[in-house]
């Protein structure tokens, strides 16, 4: 597909959607101009320990092997699916997170000790 599309870089998107403690919708999709083509979904227990993390982990394995390592590749998600192991496997494959974060969000600069507001470094 990235042949075909001629996409000089790959931004893939992965989301997820909970209903409470019922169940958890988990999406990965290759975003192109104006829409995003999905390529793998599950429907698991809201309250299944792991489960998120495994199958994310597990469809960024398979897309490995299967992307050029020539293009860049752009992970795209929501704070809804922060999780520090997916962070890594992310990383690992030599690509690059992409995470919407809240404004009420803070984070600690390299040069700093204490945490600072996003507002202050990203205003609206």
């Amino acid at each position: 597909m990235v042949a075909w599309l001629r996409l000089p870089e790959v931004f893939l998107t992965l989301d997820i959607t909970t209903r409470g403690n019922r169940w958890t919708g988990l999406a990965l999709g290759v975003a192109v101009p104006w829409h995003t083509i999905s390529i793998a979904w599950k429907v698991v227990r809201g309250n299944t320990e792991g489960a998120r993390l495994l199958w994310c982990e597990q469809r960024l394995a398979l897309l490995r092997s299967a992307l050029p390592k020539s293009i860049p590749v752009y992970v795209l998600t929501d704070w809804g699916l922060w999780l520090s192991e997916l962070f890594w496997a992310i990383e690992r494959n030599g690509w690059h997170l992409r995470m919407r974060v809240n404004a009420q969000g803070a984070f600690c600069p390299l040069w700093g000790r204490r945490a600072r507001p996003l507002v202050l470094f990203c205003p609206d």
